[in-house]
């Protein structure tokens, strides 16, 4: 099993939360930005990071679009290892 964590910092997160359309119950048109971004942030604070599985852990930076080839590639390189390997893809 390799662990795949996706990562990008919290105002990048917030603006994108607030581009998305959830199911209307959740209210969202109800927050502003700043109330997003506080959440956010807020989230963020406490956030403890990876789950840390004790396997290969692979960080995936999504403030840009993800490089599916390279994730691969990773992914093969990983599983060609010992297996203990953390690998940051910035």
């Amino acid at each position: 099993m390799i662990e795949v964590h996706c990562d990008c910092d919290a105002a990048l997160a917030a603006e994108r939360f607030q581009a998305r359309t959830r199911h209307p119950g959740h209210l969202d048109p109800q927050l502003s930005s700043q109330q997003v971004a506080e959440r956010v942030a807020a989230i963020r604070a406490t956030y403890p990071g990876p789950l840390d599985l004790g396997g290969p852990l692979l960080i995936v930076d999504t403030s840009r679009p993800a490089d599916i080839a390279e994730i691969s590639a990773k992914i093969a390189h990983t599983l060609g290892g010992n297996g203990n390997e953390h690998t940051a893809l910035l």
